[in-house]
């Protein structure tokens, strides 16, 4: 809850509020920022005019009209004239509201003057100016001067939202950048840990789900990291306009995402179907991801957003369902997509001349998408507490005499390799245990078997372990500080182990026990003492046996 009270209060609080003006003379002292609308402000310059100057500027200007309905949705080469009056006498920043500009170029003539002045503010060329994540920025200072008329030409390979230009004071725009671009680098900065974070777990656990939780989260930090600017601020030397390469990676981010889901719900061992569907759209994704190269970026953004409504069908459906079936790693899995899908409902929004310039798209979806992010590690971790949860479940079954709740054999060998130095072993058999279950039925054996654990487990437990390593066969191990002690405790284990073997033959006549001891003086090691503790409760048994042979006699 405070993280989306905080990224409301952000968006909708955080930046300034805009005032809107129609393209005419621009006072420079006006209330800060001062925001001029795409409606009729840009005219197309032909492909042919390759060469920029004011003379074929002009040349446009006369023989073309300005385009009333906005560029959103065009590509290539716009124009535009404004009329500024500075009269503040401070620096004033002019940002168009464009996020893929290959070209940017600012011409200016003063009144004065009526010299040419040509400023590259472009993300190759804009070194003077300062940094602003998703945008270039053109600063306006004209020093002794208050009447400019300023020609801005922008060129792009598709302009996906309306194009309107926005003019901050000094104070302003400082107060702008601070925000924009600590929300964007902490937003960029929190998935790319992420995804870092999710790769070093695979690197520890080998787990598939990992892998692919870090491309999902990773690659959507790298797509928005190029998006933004930030690759290109960080590698000025690269003249490559890496803006674009946040469309082209984000199929490969949803592929992942596919198989993410997938190894999240274990769809192959449980929902065949739904694992059928995500492997088919995860090679959809890849195609499509690998294709785009050919097509033209104008295709490839309608592709990528069309692709984003889609996933964002899938994830939600999903969720629902995984709900549905009360699998609850699903819960952070719909409160991060149900966030998302609200920021790119607004993000599509932004991009359409329906709703006009909507303030912050970017912001409002890196936003969403930081928390989506933190959601999917969340269901990343809700997945390894299950596995634990089921691993220990195993891990005890595997060690567990499921009759008596004793300890099997592998839980005997794990005590025996780690004893202490005086220990001493009982080896235990029952006696007419086959009689009884000839006689009485199985069920009846069961029940000896479950009264002598019992009895011999509450014997041994406060000095050692009973472990059930056969039908009716028990060890205990039993270890002491002293041998002293220890060869006292022998004598109160002895008797009290032919004690419990009156107390079953009060039950059944024909029931027993036979035992035999031996400590670890007696044997060098654990597996000497077993087997020198079972030829004593072998002689033990071959005794019992002669006595009531000669008592029948």
């Amino acid at each position: 809850m405070p993280i989306r009270y905080l990224a409301v209060w952000i968006v909708f609080w955080g930046f300034l509020p805009i005032k809107s003006f129609a393209l005419e003379s621009i006072v420079l002292n006006q209330e800060s920022p001062i925001h001029i609308k795409d409606e009729g402000l840009w005219r197309a310059v032909p492909e042919n005019i390759t060469e920029l100057n004011i003379n074929n500027y002009r040349q446009v200007w006369s023989n073309t009209l300005p385009i009333t309905e906005g560029i959103v949705g065009k590509s290539g080469g716009f124009l535009t004239k404004i009329n500024i009056t500075n009269n503040s006498g401070q620096t004033w920043f002019l940002i168009p509201n464009a996020n893929f500009l290959d070209i940017a170029r600012a011409t200016w003539i003063t009144n004065s003057k009526q010299e040419e002045e040509v400023i590259d503010f472009s993300q190759f060329h804009n070194s003077s100016a300062p940094q602003l994540l998703h945008f270039q920025v053109l600063p306006i200072q004209v020093d002794g001067e208050t009447n400019t008329s300023i020609w801005l030409y922008v060129s792009a390979k598709h302009f996906p939202t309306l194009v309107s230009l926005t003019l901050y004071s000094s104070a302003d725009f400082y107060r702008y950048q601070t925000m924009n671009n600590s929300l964007s680098l902490t937003a960029i900065s929190i998935m790319l840990l992420l995804g870092l974070l999710s790769f070093l777990i695979y690197t520890r656990t080998g787990h598939r789900i990992a892998i692919t939780c870090a491309g999902y989260v990773g690659l959507h930090g790298v797509g928005w990291a190029a998006a933004s600017g930030l690759v290109n601020d960080l590698f000025s030397e690269i003249q490559i306009n890496w803006s674009y390469a946040g469309m082209y990676i984000f199929p490969f981010a949803i592929a992942c995402a596919c198989q993410f889901v997938s190894d999240l719900f274990e769809c192959k061992n449980q929902h065949l179907k739904l694992a059928k569907f995500l492997n088919i759209l995860t090679i959809i994704c890849t195609f499509l991801g690998l294709s785009m190269a050919l097509i033209s970026f104008q295709l490839s953004f309608y592709v990528s957003h069309i692709l984003a409504m889609i996933w964002i069908l899938v994830t939600l459906s999903v969720s629902v369902i995984m709900m549905s079936k009360k699998d609850f790693r699903a819960k952070y899995f719909l409160i991060g997509n149900l966030l998302y899908s609200f920021s790119l409902a607004y993000y599509m929004a932004a991009h359409n001349k329906m709703f006009g310039a909507l303030d912050n798209p970017e912001a409002v979806v890196l936003i969403a998408l930081s928390v989506d992010c933190l959601c999917i590690i969340l269901c990343l971790s809700e997945w390894f507490k299950l596995k634990q949860i089921e691993f220990n479940r195993h891990f005890y079954l595997s060690r567990i005499d499921p009759l008596t709740q004793l300890g099997n054999r592998y839980a005997l060998n794990e005590t025996l390799s780690n004893l202490g130095e005086h220990y001493f072993i009982v080896y235990i058999d029952f006696d007419g245990l086959k009689a009884i279950n000839d006689k009485y039925g199985h069920a009846e054996g069961d029940k000896l078997i479950e009264k002598g654990a019992k009895l011999i487990s509450n014997l041994i437990k406060p000095k050692g372990t009973t472990f059930r390593v056969g039908g009716d066969e028990f060890i205990c191990v039993l270890s002491t500080s002293t041998y002293a002690d220890l060869l006292s405790l022998q004598q109160i284990i002895s008797q009290s182990l032919i004690e419990i073997n009156s107390q079953l033959k009060a039950f059944w006549a024909e029931a027993g026990l036979s035992f035999g001891i031996a400590n670890n003086q007696q044997g060098n090691t654990a597996s000497e003492c077993l087997s020198l503790a079972d030829s004593e409760m072998y002689k033990y048994k071959q005794l019992k046996i002669r006595v009531e042979t000669a008592k029948q006699i």
